[in-house]
């Protein structure tokens, strides 16, 4: 998997054409396909960590193991306040934690998880 800084057209061609917020991130790029996405966006103020995966990838490879590394040094370089994350990926609890976040709990985008304080 390569890990390369994300253009807008990536974005489009990974979640289909949409208004999408300032954000800093990176793609993963399998064969010209973009098949995952990292990052931190500026919503309300508040800079929240992203990331989507396509179903596709083997979250077991030494290249995504890779990938993950990097895109986690990369938005703890970025600086981030807050995450939402799926309740039904169970690789977020772990990442997030890793990262300095705790769950607050539900929200209607996700559990929510903020800077340990």
């Amino acid at each position: 998997m390569l890990v390369r800084p994300a253009t807008r057209q990536d974005l489009e061609a990974f979640y289909g054409r949409g208004d999408f917020p300032t954000a800093r991130a990176l793609v993963g790029v399998i064969a010209d396909e973009v098949v995952a996405v990292a990052g931190v966006s500026l919503r309300h103020g508040r800079r929240i960590v992203f990331a989507d995966i396509n179903e596709s990838v083997d979250r077991n490879s030494f290249s995504f193991r890779r990938a993950a590394v990097a895109a986690i040094r990369f938005v703890q370089k970025a600086g981030f306040d807050a995450a939402f994350a799926n309740p039904n990926e169970s690789t977020a609890p772990h990442l997030l934690q890793r990262v300095g976040l705790e769950r607050l709990g539900p929200s209607e985008h996700g559990d929510f998880y903020e800077v340990k304080r």
